[in-house]
């Protein structure tokens, strides 16, 4: 006798409740498509993107750009900075009393940009692996602009040790002194972060 083969239950077909998530194309004059996921079955969808929605997506990407220029306003220098140093062959190690080494231009490269940009970076010193007197320089990413609002992104440190800072990268820390210099550091940045975060000025009530 035949086994009954049980015929399986048809899905219900899912009256799809779509969400958007983002937008692909645009660029170049091409067009900009919407794309959509559904909060129900997770199926993924597109769509061209109405005049309001293409015009709205462009004053996004106009803004995005326009932080991400003062977000990495001291960052782009330090990066420059390092390029140049490697460009020039002069290699890490520091110099002798006549030839500066890279370690040498980077450090004197990042005083020269703290005096600059005096809001976005800030020094705490530390010893090296040797406890010999070295530096970490704390670089900040964030916009403050009535153009665009206010925001902190984050924080890039670069360390510059004396006499060692082959990897693993590691630095000391004495409880009275660097301890309390990376702390303060570290605590004015945070105090920074969290008022451009809510949209007001650094200082604001």
């Amino acid at each position: 006798m035949a086994k009954k083969v049980k015929t399986p239950k048809a899905q219900p077909v899912c009256e799809h409740k779509w969400k958007r998530y983002g937008h692909r194309g645009g660029g170049k004059g091409g067009q900009t498509f919407v794309c959509l996921t559904c909060d129900k079955c997770k199926e993924h969808s597109e769509r061209p993107a109405t005049e309001p929605e293409r015009k709205k997506i462009h004053a996004d990407k106009v803004l995005f750009e326009r932080r991400q220029k003062l977000m990495h306003k001291a960052w782009r220098p330090v990066q420059k900075l390092w390029e140049d140093i490697e460009k020039s062959g002069v290699g890490w190690p520091r110099g002798d009393s006549e030839t500066a080494g890279g370690k040498d231009k980077l450090a004197a490269g990042m005083e020269r940009l703290a005096k600059r940009f005096p809001e976005h970076i800030h020094n705490a010193r530390v010893d090296d692996d040797y406890h010999a007197s070295s530096d970490l320089w704390f670089i900040s990413h964030f916009y403050d602009d009535e153009k665009v609002g206010r925001g902190y992104w984050g924080t890039s440190v670069v360390y510059i040790g004396q006499c060692s800072d082959d990897p693993p990268v590691r630095f000391f820390l004495y409880p009275d002194s660097h301890m309390k210099y990376v702390l303060a550091t570290a605590t004015k940045l945070h105090k920074k972060a969290r008022a451009l975060n809510k949209g007001k000025r650094y200082g604001e009530v």
